[in-house]
């Protein structure tokens, strides 16, 4: 594991207010693991774009304040078209995310300690079928019939 990220604090929206808070869940509060080849591009967001300080924000606005949805649905669809990506959510990046990290083994029990899940029902609904995955886990199935092991 090349670095970790921890939540602590999750931000909520109430009366057209951002509020930091503590997650809904104990889950919420979790140690997230950074896989090394995103670790250098995660320090430089921490350097150059985030507030420092226990009651920092890791993004916000230019004004200072915490980023509203509108904002980030403004700039992740800037994002996706400048890299000629279409039909994805912001929110799409979660399932995304637990999805590849099955495919590579992870146990339902790590997503649900990753994604903040309480129950593995809701790990599970996060999930996509991998094309590609269930494509390798099909042809090691009939290398397996094949050669009798």
């Amino acid at each position: 594991m090349a670095g970790v990220i921890h939540v602590s604090r999750t931000v909520v929206g109430v009366d057209r207010q951002l509020t930091a808070k503590a997650p809904k869940t104990a889950a919420g509060i979790r140690t997230i693991p950074v896989p090394a080849a995103i670790l250098a591009d995660i320090k430089n967001h921490l350097s150059n774009f985030a507030q420092i300080g226990p009651e920092g924000l890791l993004f916000y606005s230019p004004a200072g304040h915490q980023v509203i949805d509108s904002q980030w649905r403004k700039a992740f669809i800037a994002a996706c078209a400048e890299n000629g990506i279409s039909g994805v959510r912001f929110h799409d990046l979660r399932h995304i995310g637990l999805t590849y990290m099955a495919g590579v083994g992870a146990t339902v029990k790590e997503l649900q300690a990753v994604a903040g899940h309480t129950t593995a029902t809701m790990a599970m609904r996060y999930q996509e079928v991998a094309g590609q995955h269930m494509a390798q886990v099909t042809s090691e199935l009939s290398d397996m019939i094949t050669s009798g092991s």
